[in-house]
């Protein structure tokens, strides 16, 4: 008798002790947090294509014209463009350093004629710049997918000038002049990216080439004579770009 009433004590002692326990709190850690995507890296290099629109002025000055041709003389141009570009960044935290070449087909071109000698006759001035390329650091601020930068360096272009007088209807010379201009470029903009791979961006660029002698040489006329002429150039682009980063 006393070992079977040792034995149901034992059975009711461990019965209460695990009813005890299921009645109990049960301690549990926070949920695990949702892994964080990785912040998105500027560096490596990239390829891409840009296109938009340009606009600018070429200014031709003739301190030597005679009396009733006028000194200097402004043309205003205006266009579309489209080429493509190479680069690579470098990211340091949140800055983002880099180079940039970029080569684009342009269709910048204008004229302006303006009469001479009371009427007389009259001189047409033509430009046209083909293409351009410009080369130059870029120097950005990265907030994970969106780059805010500004850019500076040279350029290059190739530019056609053209003058043409009349008199009485008779063309007297017609000079020009195609040459390849070296000048300067800055600019900024902002850039997206859309995936791992891509980015998309767009831009302001100001380009000027300074005042050069250059002299336009006689192809025709009654009167062919050469011109020397001081010419300053100056171009805005204002494009978007859709770049490829390896």
């Amino acid at each position: 008798m006393l070992r079977i009433g040792v034995l149901a004590s034992a059975a009711f002692l461990a019965a209460t002790t695990g009813s005890f326990a299921a009645d109990l709190p049960t301690k549990k850690g926070p949920p695990p947090a949702p892994a964080m995507a990785p912040a998105f890296s500027w560096t490596g290099f990239y390829l891409g294509v840009n296109a938009g629109g340009a606009w600018g002025s070429t200014n031709f000055a003739d301190p030597g014209a005679p009396f009733g041709i006028p000194a200097s003389q402004t043309i205003n141009a205006g266009g579309f463009l489209g080429g493509a570009q190479a680069g690579y960044n470098y990211q340091m935290g949140n800055f983002v350093i880099g180079g940039e070449l970029e080569f684009d087909g342009a269709d910048l071109n204008a004229s302006k004629t303006v009469p001479i000698f009371f009427g007389l006759g009259s001189v047409e001035r033509k430009t046209d710049a083909d293409w351009l390329a410009t080369g130059g650091l870029r120097l950005g601020y990265a907030a994970d997918k969106l780059l805010f930068f500004v850019k500076g360096g040279g350029a290059l272009a190739d530019y056609h000038y053209e003058d043409v007088t009349n008199f009485f209807g008779a063309t007297f010379n017609d000079a020009t002049n195609t040459t390849d201009r070296w000048g300067w470029m800055i600019g900024g903009g902002v850039e997206w990216a859309l995936a791992a791979n891509w980015t998309v961006k767009g831009e302001y660029d100001y380009i000027g080439f300074d005042r050069q002698n250059i002299t336009l040489n006689s192809v025709g006329g009654l009167i062919p004579a050469s011109i020397p002429l001081g010419i300053s150039d100056s171009i805005s682009l204002a494009k978007l770009g859709l770049n490829y980063k390896f």
